[in-house]
């Protein structure tokens, strides 16, 4: 999977290059030069094996990560370490009541340690910079606010 500028002057580039880079040189976005399909038969087979979060998400990012890249394992293992401070099961889907009668869920995304939304993407980015920057011996300081 290469990534590509949304400004159209950066293409060719790997998951590891737009990871690190964020935004493009030209100041555009980096997004994938496709974006994978996923059928509906994928779906339900998935479904079907009752994932857990961490185990979907695994199967989603390989989408977008070169095996080349990254392998299987690797990347199960920095979905692990990322969500292994939330609550059991990572999201909660709790039911609401309708008074209209139909079947209406609330999916909770709040269970990480900062307790927001976006400790659920931002948790695996880290795990994803410690494995890349591990392979060269490197280290970075991140901040965030």
């Amino acid at each position: 999977m290469l990534y590509k500028s949304t400004r159209g002057q950066v293409k060719g580039l790997s998951f590891e290059d737009a990871l690190f880079h964020g935004y493009a040189q030209d100041g555009g976005l980096l997004v994938p030069h496709s974006i994978p399909a996923l059928s509906p038969k994928t779906l339900t087979e998935w479904r079907k094996l009752q994932l857990t979060y961490p185990q979907v998400v695994s199967r989603v990012v390989r989408l977008f990560v070169d095996e080349a890249e990254m392998s299987t394992a690797e990347l199960e293992q920095c979905v692990e370490a990322a969500y292994s401070k939330f609550a059991p099961g990572v999201i909660k889907i709790r039911p609401l009541v309708d008074t209209s009668g139909k079947d209406v869920k609330l999916v909770e995304l709040f269970h990480g340690p900062t307790g927001s939304f976006k400790d659920l993407s931002l948790s695996l980015i880290g795990q994803l910079m410690d494995r890349f920057l591990a392979r060269k011996n490197r280290h970075v300081i991140l901040l965030v606010s």
